[in-house]
């Protein structure tokens, strides 16, 4: 009879014992042996072949000093010891070390004892500026001289806040033939990046309001962008009831009546910006910073929040909750300031940041062709005429019953006799 011995992660001295039982009716009677031998076997130490970055579920971490919802403070990696037969190997000391420590990135413990699997965790706590760092992890060899090692892929400390100047929100159509049909779609998409103008991190939330027609509320972002859908509906800008007081109902700059036109705003929790004049990653007294008033949606593009008496007629995004558009701060709004700037009463709160764009909605089913001559003088200057049998060349301008441009999609042809 052979019997086969397999060691299982052990090392030194094994005793094993082998017992043979009477055997009647072809079972093993327990309750007697008739036989036993017994042997010591030596188990060598298992003979560390490498050692393996398995991996994190957390790449990307937020600078300690911010309270981000989305991306955690630290992260996780796991690595694995085996021997040289690809088994895993206990209880063997590992030790970590960064690559960058930069802004106080630090490893929670710098030597862990693997588990039965042969694996160990690196617990790596994010510092107070941006940067890219690694963790090596290393153990020794079988001989206790010789140094084994591994690196991790990179992990990033970033702040995972939007900064004003890398927001912005663009649509695929800008004059959908939305006036007078319902239900006629665009794709509006905002894009976030942080002050580094990296992405920011996925399920950060955007939220979207319009002045006319239905926009879905929020979207989350992922790769730092996300996309919402606006559709015509309602009363559109130029026929709402006149009580509404609705400021885009006139053209503020030559008084005509906007029929179509239609804002659409998005906004969302970040910081205004700085220019980091030293790269320590967090804004210093005295270097140049912007900072802005509570986003508008500004219905009527003239630059200024129209109000009705005291009270608001645009929407503004109104990020202290006290009913008042809040003005242009004088210190800095942002997440990443140095203690000396914290002291002079910069950082002291994130805020609303946004943008918005314009549409039109034109007619669908009711488009306008006029035809203007023109003729070319000796002078080479283009003369405007009245009739067509002067002119060396002629434009076309087509136009909705409301002199909005056409709707997206919009189709002409045009000939002329003896041209």
């Amino acid at each position: 009879m052979t019997v086969n011995y397999t060691a299982t992660g052990c090392e030194g001295e094994d005793e094993i014992t082998f017992t043979i039982y009477n055997s009647t009716s072809g079972s093993a009677d327990l309750s007697e042996a008739q036989a036993v031998a017994k042997g010591v076997v030596t188990v060598a130490a298992q003979e560390v072949g490498t050692i393996l970055y398995v991996g994190t579920e957390t790449p990307a971490i937020s600078i300690k000093t911010i309270g981000n919802a989305v991306l955690p403070k630290q992260s996780v990696l796991t690595f694995k010891v085996l021997d040289k037969d690809g088994n895993p190997v206990a209880n063997r000391e590992v030790t970590f070390k960064l690559t960058v420590n930069t802004g106080g990135i630090e490893v929670s413990q710098n030597s862990v004892f693997t588990n039965d699997n042969g694996e160990v965790q690196a617990i790596v706590n994010a510092g107070t500026a941006h940067a890219t760092t690694s963790v090596i992890a290393s153990t020794t060899g079988t001989d206790g001289e010789s140094i084994i090692e591994t690196t991790s892929s990179g992990l990033s400390v970033t702040t995972g806040i939007v900064d004003q100047d890398s927001f912005e929100i663009v649509a695929d159509i800008l004059n959908p033939g939305g006036y007078d049909f319902s239900g006629e779609e665009i794709n509006v998409t905002a894009i976030a990046a942080d002050q580094f103008q990296n992405p920011v991190p996925d399920g950060t939330v955007i939220n979207f309001t319009a002045e006319s027609g239905v926009i879905e509320s929020t979207c989350q972002t992922s790769g730092g962008r996300c996309t919402v859908t606006w559709y015509s509906s309602g009363d559109r800008p130029g026929n709402a009831d006149s009580g509404l007081q609705r400021v885009n109902e006139q053209d503020p700059f030559d008084s005509s009546t906007i029929k179509g036109m239609t804002t659409i705003m998005a906004y969302t929790i970040g910081e205004h910006g700085f220019t980091d004049s030293n790269n320590n990653g967090v804004y210093d007294v005295n270097e140049p910073f912007v900072t802005y008033a509570e986003p508008i949606r500004d219905d009527d593009w003239d630059s200024v929040h129209d109000t009705n008496g005291s009270l608001p007629v645009e929407y503004f995004a109104d990020f202290d909750g006290d009913n008042i558009r809040g003005s242009a701060p004088s210190m800095y709004r942002g997440a990443l300031c140095s203690d000396a700037a914290k002291a002079a009463g910069h950082c002291e709160g994130l805020a609303y940041i946004g943008d918005s764009l314009r549409i039109v909605q034109s007619e669908k089913n009711s488009l306008i062709a006029s035809i203007r001559y023109f003729v070319s003088n000796r002078d080479g200057s283009i003369e405007e005429v009245n009739g067509s049998s002067y002119a060396s060349y002629f434009r076309v301008l087509l136009q909705d019953n409301n002199g909005n441009i056409p709707h997206f999609g919009s189709s002409m042809e045009a000939s002329a006799e003896g041209y």
